[in-house]
């Protein structure tokens, strides 16, 4: 796996794309079996319900085949997904936030500075205690944080994703950041 995420034994996911444009419809499964974990791991993110977000997950890949001239050549498959997959989760929790008249925060307030999450994730023990207090973040704060660190994209990326200027993402890491050093202290958790 290269540091966009892509597989570089069997092609990009742009690659991938590519084949699957010209009829090689092996080249979509592949593309489904390299994003689906993380992306429904992202979508679980808004929706906190693993079933919604298998429908969501299918409705992203849905949508890419039958949207597929809307994708542009100059960006990558895997940032158009994620903004698939971004709106239709806010599009699933407006509809649910009419329906319980719960309402939605989307304003998305980002923050700065981006070290020490590497030190975090050194093993399993780590990782879940990591995605424990991932979870207790503010949703614009996880999503900047796992697209940065998790995905390996861009800030530039991640701010097409997140539908925000670079700087909010910015912003957001650094808040992320900043309430997950303040959880782990909670919890007793050195950063030494």
């Amino acid at each position: 796996m290269n540091p966009n995420g892509d597989c570089s034994a069997t092609g990009t996911g742009s690659e991938m794309w590519m084949r699957y444009r010209k009829g090689d419809d092996t080249a979509l499964e592949s593309i489904v079996i390299l994003y689906s974990d993380n992306l429904m791991f992202y979508i679980n993110g808004y929706v906190k319900n693993i079933s919604v977000a298998e429908d969501i997950l299918a409705e992203v890949f849905l949508k890419l085949v039958i949207h597929a001239k809307r994708f542009r050549e100059e960006s990558s498959i895997k940032t158009y997904l994620y903004r698939i997959a971004t709106n239709a989760s806010i599009d699933y929790i407006r509809k649910q936030s009419r329906r319980s008249s719960v309402v939605l925060d989307e304003c998305y307030e980002l923050y700065d500075e981006a070290q020490e999450l590497e030190k975090i994730v050194m093993n399993n023990e780590q990782k879940r205690e990591l995605h424990k207090a991932m979870r207790q973040l503010k949703a614009e704060y996880r999503n900047a944080l796992f697209l940065v660190y998790f995905e390996g994209l861009s800030y530039v990326e991640a701010a097409k994703i997140l539908g925000c200027s670079m700087k909010q993402v910015n912003n957001s890491i650094y808040r992320a950041k900043q309430s997950l050093r303040s959880i782990y202290q909670r919890e007793g958790f050195s950063f030494e």
